[in-house]
């Protein structure tokens, strides 16, 4: 992970290689629709990222800002691609919007209806039936 001040990458190809995003089309598609912004200003897909800028990039789960420290050739496992850059988001920030963005998603829903066989077997043993 040799890295020089002459160094650049694209935006959305830094985002992709240090794992922010799973793949580079959503990292491409948070650039495009102002999602992602470098130094305060919003930034394009194409953007050349250097060591220093501050990229800041919202996601489904979380709001990412973090300070550029790498620039890594090809896509890292996550305990080398943590050394790439540096949060600088404040603890807790974006935990309780995972959270509600999961509530609304309709995972894990409980089922309601009819009790199933066995559920009524247990109610009956519960009160006594």
């Amino acid at each position: 992970m040799a890295v020089t001040a002459e160094d650049k990458h694209r935006l959305d190809k830094w985002l992709w290689f240090v794992r922010i995003f799973k793949t580079r089309t959503p990292a491409t598609d948070a650039c495009a629709r102002g999602k992602a912004t470098c130094n305060g200003q919003a930034a394009r897909a194409s953007r050349s990222l250097k060591p220093g800028d501050i990229v800041e990039v919202r996601t489904e789960n979380r709001k990412w800002k973090v300070r550029v420290m790498g620039l890594p050739e090809k896509r890292l496992p996550h305990a080398d691609a943590i050394l790439c850059y540096e949060d600088l988001a404040p603890p807790g920030v974006g935990e309780g919007e995972m959270q509600a963005s999961a509530f609304h998603q309709g995972g894990n829903q409980v089922r309601q209806g009819r009790p199933t066989k066995k559920q009524r077997r247990d109610l009956r043993g519960f009160t006594g039936d």
